[in-house]
């Protein structure tokens, strides 16, 4: 029984605890609907190739290759350290699904927790779980992973629920200041209403500054190849 005004001592879990917890819940959500972990090891870095990108009309090709050496550059030391947020952001096929990957990979590599899926692989995970009672604890485990990937933000369909979920995902993320990265084909500077203005507003917020927390990466190739010629991305 407790005594009264006794501090009863507050029961936390250790460091490695926590980690091997998040780590089951993220191996949970990637079987639900996500990238499977072994699959996910596919997308290295190493495999693109800024070089073998293909030009769009009128592109001049050693800014275009250098701005995706540079780009390439970055999400290698974003992995290294994922803070903040990060948004890719180019046509079909630019290669930004092969480099958020990349870096969710190396990320799962070395320990940490990831969910990757598309927007709309993940809203379909989401609805399937009301029917066995689990969406509490899958909706609370996508909120909280160490890093959440969403390829291709605005290719679901918009319903009041798509947009209020999306939302209070986003917003506890933000709140939290849980690393995101975003994939999308639109341009969010000219096509805003194609986004919710309240999940748009928290991934311009910080863009223009040096310190901000988003960081939108613009990916000029119309497509690119790897060194052995195959196709390995079309997003």
């Amino acid at each position: 029984m407790e005594t009264p005004g006794r501090l009863v001592p507050r029961v936390e879990m250790c460091h490695c605890l926590r980690k091997e917890v998040g780590l089951r819940r993220a191996d949970r959500l990637l079987a639900a609907s996500g990238i499977p972990a072994k699959a996910l090891q596919r997308w290295r870095f190493r495999d693109f190739q800024p070089d073998q990108c293909k030009m769009s009309s009128g592109a001049l090709r050693p800014q275009v290759v250098a701005t995706m050496q540079k780009i390439k550059a970055e999400c290698m030391a974003y992995a290294k350290k994922p803070e903040g947020w990060r948004v890719l952001m180019g046509p079909c096929g630019s290669g930004k699904t092969h480099l958020a990957y990349a870096i969710a990979g190396s990320c799962q590599k070395r320990g940490m927790a990831v969910f990757v899926a598309t927007a709309p692989d993940m809203l379909d995970m989401l609805r399937a779980s009301y029917r066995t009672e689990q969406f509490d604890q899958r909706f609370e485990e996508l909120r909280n992973v160490g890093l959440l990937v969403i390829d291709d933000l605005a290719t679901e369909q918009a319903t009041a629920w798509v947009l209020e979920k999306m939302y209070q995902l986003v917003n506890h993320r933000y709140m939290a200041e849980l690393p995101l990265i975003i994939t999308t084909n639109l341009n969010i500077r000219k096509h805003p209403a194609q986004i919710d203005e309240r999940i748009l507003s928290r991934l311009l917020e910080g863009t223009e500054q040096q310190n901000g927390r988003c960081r939108l990466w613009i990916l000029p190739a119309a497509s690119y190849r790897e060194s052995s010629g195959k196709v390995h991305s079309r997003r």
